[in-house]
């Protein structure tokens, strides 16, 4: 299998990180190359690979789920309200 580098400008981690493909800023033209340079500058390197359709379908069911667990978490215990009741003249 050969390496490419895919055309996608950002990615979004979900620890809140963004991080900025660097094929449309830099000189460098292949993986190897922008290895090379994100290593020259210091700078964390992101490999990655694209989902199939399938694969989104799977991962989506985990994502919702947690998102949900997460804003749950954030919320806290919350009271419900109680519903007056009708009161008879």
């Amino acid at each position: 299998m050969k390496a490419r580098v895919h055309g996608t400008v950002l990615a979004l981690g979900l620890d809140g990180s963004v991080i900025l493909n660097m094929r449309e800023h830099d000189d460098a033209a292949g993986p190897r190359a922008l290895v090379e340079r994100a290593v020259k500058l210091g700078s964390p390197i992101f490999f990655g690979i694209v989902l199939s359709p399938r694969e989104v379908v799977r991962i989506r069911r985990w994502l919702e789920d947690g998102g949900r667990e997460g804003g749950a978490y954030a919320l806290g215990v919350r009271r419900r309200r109680r519903r007056s009741r009708a009161t008879s003249r």
